[in-house]
């Protein structure tokens, strides 16, 4: 019985509609879980960089306009 021809153990998995339905959701809870991952890595990595440590100094040109 341990030797099943492939037809009959696809029929048979077909026989459990409830362990195709957890398999299901957890495939989808690890794929939702996946692209919630992502998308906070996606928007640390853009947030990277975007702030100023020093002050926000005025181009030379500025600088010799309005000392002219």
């Amino acid at each position: 019985s341990t030797h099943l021809p492939p037809i009959q153990i696809s029929l048979t998995f077909l026989c459990c509609p409830f362990a195709a339905v957890i398999v299901g959701g957890v495939v989808g809870a690890l794929f939702a879980a996946f692209l919630v991952m992502l998308l906070i890595y996606r928007m640390k990595k853009k947030d990277e960089g975007s702030y100023t440590l020093e002050e926000l100094k005025k181009p030379t040109i500025l600088k010799r306009l309005v000392h002219f």
